[in-house]
């Protein structure tokens, strides 16, 4: 169930993820975790941006956010609960995620040179 709906302020838990990095449980309510996911994309852009100028980097860093059914929540129990201290982690997965992008471009763009 995709519905990122964040009208109310009892606190909801939603999986969390960047790019193809690992999912992340949320629990947040609708103020609190807007706030926070701006920031995050914000610095995952500045952090992209500085290793690559003059790109874009709109699928790696935006937030994607799974609600999940307060009935199903326990079967997302052992997911580690997403903090500040992820972005480190997150950073080094989509630079990772960054370079095999621009190899496949180069790789396709030499494919009719053989």
């Amino acid at each position: 169930m995709n519905n990122t709906d964040f009208t109310y302020e009892r606190p909801a838990l939603y999986l969390l993820s960047f790019g193809e990095s690992r999912r992340y449980r949320y629990l947040v309510t609708a103020r609190e975790g807007l706030e926070r996911l701006v920031r995050c994309e914000r610095d995952l852009n500045e952090f992209l941006r500085s290793r690559f100028p003059g790109e874009s980097f709109a699928y790696y860093t935006t937030p994607r956010l799974e609600r999940i059914d307060p009935d199903r929540e326990m079967e997302y129990a052992d997911y580690e609960e997403f903090d500040s201290s992820h972005l480190e982690a997150i950073e080094e997965e989509l630079l990772r995620e960054v370079d095999v992008m621009h190899c496949n471009r180069e790789l396709n763009s030499n494919e009719g040179r053989g």
